[in-house]
């Protein structure tokens, strides 16, 4: 038989890990007469249930929305298709929300994944790098048609989540501490996600201003993001939507 090399025996290893249906590999032995297997697989709980609460530590709020058992379950099933790649677990649960759309005891849930997206962009914007924002002096010089044409630089921080629910609510209910209120009015809620003075904040967004931001994350310019946010939106107020994008610091300079 050929011998394996470290990188297929480390495969093995990590597949015997995920898949409780799996044997022990043929290289794992005991050092006294106590069956490996029992021993291989009280470690195999240990990780998996560590790899869980990793999960659940960087989504709270979505395992107090399911409940504990609940979000154990999808999280041994998320890490069966979608194992860890780096060993920053701060990184891992990237495709939660695709996983959970299409995970079939979430389908009574569908806010979930949007849920889980602005729990995403809520991490993201905390660990993102700091930079310094652009701030409403950087602007004033700039006559209307220079401002037409403008294109801006997103913060590391920013982060736009829109959806069909009011998913900013949920989060906010089921947060620690916080009690679920049965009075949510189930709207569409879009939510701006930015990081001014180092503290990560969720603003929601009119439908017209969502838009806006969108276009400008997606490198437009501010004339092309109003005349998409006005299609979208007849009440699109672009001055108080200038004002929370600068105050929230969403942007942090101009593109040349």
């Amino acid at each position: 038989m050929t011998a394996m090399t470290a990188e297929e025996t480390l495969a093995c290893f990590a597949q015997a890990i995920r898949n409780v249906e799996a044997p022990i590999p043929a290289f794992v032995s005991s050092w006294n007469t106590e069956q490996p297997a029992r021993r291989f697989g009280v470690y195999r709980d240990n990780v998996l249930q560590g790899l869980i609460d990793a999960l659940a530590a960087r989504y709270p709020v979505t395992e107090r929305l399911v409940g504990a058992q609940f979000f154990g379950g999808m999280a041994r099933a998320f890490l069966e298709v979608h194992p860890p790649r780096s060993p920053v677990l701060l990184e891992w649960g990237e495709d939660l929300a695709e996983f959970a759309a299409v995970f079939p005891p979430a389908s009574v849930l569908p806010y979930l994944p949007d849920v889980i997206r602005l729990e995403t962009a809520k991490t993201r914007a905390y660990h993102a790098e700091d930079v310094a924002p652009i701030g409403a002096v950087d602007l004033e010089a700039l006559s209307p048609g220079q401002l037409a044409d403008l294109r801006l630089v997103a913060h590391p921080s920013l982060g736009l989540v829109r959806s069909a629910y009011p998913i900013a609510s949920i989060v906010e209910m089921h947060e620690e501490g916080k009690e679920p209120d049965a009075a949510l009015v189930w709207m569409p809620e879009s939510v701006l996600v930015t990081r001014p003075a180092l503290r990560v904040e969720l603003r929601r967004l009119p439908a017209g201003a969502a838009v806006f931001v969108q276009r400008l994350a997606e490198g437009g310019t501010l004339g092309e993001a109003f005349v998409s946010a006005t299609a979208s939106d007849a009440s699109f107020d672009a001055a108080w939507t200038m004002r929370i994008l600068l105050e929230s610091g969403a942007f942090t300079g101009r593109k040349d």
